[in-house]
């Protein structure tokens, strides 16, 4: 099976996500950040395959994506309609 991005561009993107989560939760405790570090140490890199199903639909002319985990059914990543749900 060919993998899409190889072991440093996904560590890179594991880095990037990573920073961007603890400027994230920083930002929940003060007002500005003068300066953030974030160290790292990967000693070891795993591969993982899943299954994921990328679902886009239209629903009442709005256009929506859902990314689902295709193993557990699970919603990854989705916006789903909130006014009018449901209601024909």
């Amino acid at each position: 099976m060919n993998s899409e991005i190889d072991r440093d561009e996904a560590l890179e993107l594991a880095k990037q996500q990573i920073e961007a989560h603890h400027r994230f939760l920083l930002q929940q405790d003060v007002d500005k950040i003068v300066e953030m570090k974030t160290d790292f140490n990967v000693k070891q890199a795993v591969y993982l395959h899943t299954p994921i199903w990328f679902i886009k639909y239209d629903y009442r002319g709005e256009n929506y994506q859902l990314l689902i985990d295709g193993a557990t059914g699970a919603v990854i990543k989705g916006v789903i309609p909130q006014k009018g749900f449901g209601i024909f």
